[in-house]
C-alpha cells in the first residue's frame, strides 16, 4: 500500500501566525493615530466653546458700560438743568436717566420735585409713591409726599392727616433730619396742640439755633398760652436771626445737596414761609407791636389752614 509522509503544516502556520502578528502591529499605531485626532477633535471642540461665554460676557460688558454712561450723562444734565431753575428741562433728563435705569432712588426723588415745580402734582405723587415702592424707608421721599399734602394752595392734595402721617414716618426714619419735625410743629399748631408744637420747635432750635422760622412760630405758641414776656424774648431771636442768617428757615430738603443744591421753593414747602420771609424788615424800634401785629397775621393764616383741612 502507498504510504506517503504526513504533510508539514508548521509552515503554513508561521506564515499565517507571521500576518496576524503584521496586522496587530500595524492596528497600534493607528489606533494610537485615531486617538490623538479625537483627542486633537475635542480639546479644540472644547475650547471653542468655552470662549463663547467669555466673548458673550465682554459683549455685555460692553453694552452695560453704554448703558452707564449714558445714564450718568443723562445725571449730569438733569443736575445741571435743575440747578438752573429750568424745570422742564431737567424733567426731560431726568426721564431719560429713568428709561435706563426705572429704579433709580435720585432719579425717581429729584424727577417728582421737577413735577411739583411745573405743578404737575399727580406726577410728582407718582414718581415718590415708586421710589417708596422702592425703598420704604426713604425718608425724602415721605417728606415730599407730606409736603404735597401740607400745601393749602394745592386744593387737590391738602390733607392735614395725610401730611402728619408722612411727616411722622419721615422723623421716625431720620432723626437728624429737622425739617419733618418743623412741619409737625406746624401741624400740631394749626390743630390747638400747643405744647406738642412747641415741643417740636424747641427741638428744632436745639439743632438749628439760627432757624428764625422756628423761632417765630414758637413764639406764637407762647403767646396763645399766655406767656407774653417769653414770647417777645423768642420773636426778637427770630428777628435776629432773619438779618444775619439768608433763608435759614427752609433748608434744603434731605439729598439735594448730594448733587447740586437746587433753588426750589415748592420742593421744600413751608406753608409759614413769607409771614417769616418779612421778618428783616421789621421796624426794630418797637419789636412788640410789631410782633402783635405778625401774630394777628398768623391767627388768619392758621384759621383759614384749620379751615380748608380735608378730613
Amino acid at each position: 500500500s502507498f504510504a506517503g509522509k504526513p504533510k508539514d503544516r508548521s509552515h503554513g502556520r508561521r506564515k499565517s501566525g507571521g500576518r496576524v502578528a503584521m496586522k496587530k502591529q500595524l492596528s497600534i499605531p493607528l489606533i494610537l493615530l485615531l486617538l490623538v485626532i479625537f483627542l486633537f477633535v475635542y480639546v479644540r471642540k472644547n475650547k471653542s466653546d468655552s470662549s463663547l461665554p467669555i466673548q458673550n460676557e465682554k459683549e455685555v460688558s460692553e453694552i452695560d458700560r453704554e448703558e452707564i454712561n449714558n445714564f450718568w450723562s443723562h445725571q449730569r444734565k438733569a443736575t445741571n438743568h435743575r440747578i438752573a431753575g429750568e424745570w422742564a428741562e431737567a424733567k426731560h433728563a431726568y426721564k431719560k436717566a429713568l428709561a435706563i435705569k426705572p429704579e433709580h432712588e435720585n432719579s425717581l426723588y429729584h424727577l417728582g420735585n421737577m413735577y411739583l415745580e411745573l405743578k404737575q402734582y399727580d406726577s410728582a405723587a407718582l414718581q415718590w409713591t415708586l421710589l417708596l415702592q422702592n425703598n420704604q424707608n426713604s425718608a425724602r421721599g415721605h417728606f415730599q409726599l407730606g409736603n404735597l399734602h401740607f400745601n393749602p394752595q394745592n386744593r387737590a392734595y391738602y390733607n392735614l392727616t395725610i401730611a402728619k402721617k408722612e411727616f411722622e414716618t419721615t422723623f421716625e426714619i431720620n432723626k437728624d433730619f429737622m425739617q419733618p419735625a418743623l412741619q409737625l410743629g406746624h401741624l400740631y399748631l394749626i390743630e390747638g396742640n400747643i405744647p406738642e408744637a412747641i415741643k417740636y420747635y424747641q427741638l428744632v432750635i436745639g439743632s438749628n439755633r439760627d432757624n428764625s422760622e422756628a423761632y417765630l412760630l414758637l413764639g406764637y405758641a407762647y403767646f396763645k398760652v399766655g406767656s407774653e414776656k417769653e414770647a417777645l424774648t423768642t420773636f426778637e431771636k427770630a428777628v435776629s436771626f432773619a438779618n444775619t442768617v439768608s433763608d435759614s428757615s427752609v433748608a434744603s430738603s434731605e439729598g439735594d445737596t448730594k448733587d447740586g443744591v437746587s433753588m426750589q421753593r415748592e420742593t421744600n414747602f413751608s406753608p409759614f414761609y413769607y409771614i417769616t420771609d418779612d421778618l428783616s424788615n421789621l421796624e426794630t424800634s418797637n419789636l412788640a407791636v410789631e410782633m402783635e401785629k405778625k401774630y394777628d397775621k398768623l391767627d388768619i393764616l392758621i384759621s383759614s389752614m384749620s379751615k380748608d383741612a380735608s378730613n
